[in-house]
């Protein structure tokens, strides 16, 4: 049911922390927006994330808890500085460096939206990204 794998990487003050979480379910949509001036492009993901996600030992910690102490940890929030790519990826940011070389290199969205869903037999977060 959650075949897919997703990095995401969390802003710091100190620069970029990488994590590759493992059993989540990744959907994209492709889609332009057409109107008198031309189209646009409203391409959007959601990534469905189960609380009991394969971290490989990152521990989730809420947006405060973690920009006060975010070593061995990820999080989930909406600054336009945090992103999320399909997969394993590869890129990990220098300490205190840009991520320039993602977002150029890697398809990136920043992530807009996180819903927590803590009822029923499935809880999870639902991130929205574009």
């Amino acid at each position: 049911m959650f075949p897919h794998t997703v990095t995401i990487y969390n802003y710091t003050k100190a620069g970029y922390n990488r994590a590759v979480l493992r059993g989540v379910l990744w959907e994209d949509t492709k889609a332009k927006n057409v109107n008198k001036t031309g189209s646009s492009a409203v391409d959007s993901v959601r990534v469905l994330i189960p609380f009991d996600v394969d971290s490989s030992g990152a521990v989730y910690k809420l947006p405060a808890e973690y920009q006060a102490a975010p070593a061995g940890a990820w999080t989930m929030q909406t600054k336009p500085k945090d992103f999320m790519v399909k997969g394993d990826c590869p890129f990990i940011p220098a300490p205190g460096g840009s991520i320039a070389e993602l977002t150029q290199n890697y398809d990136a969205p920043s992530i807009t939206s996180v819903a927590t869903f803590d009822c029923g037999g499935l809880s999870h977060w639902e991130v929205g990204g574009k």
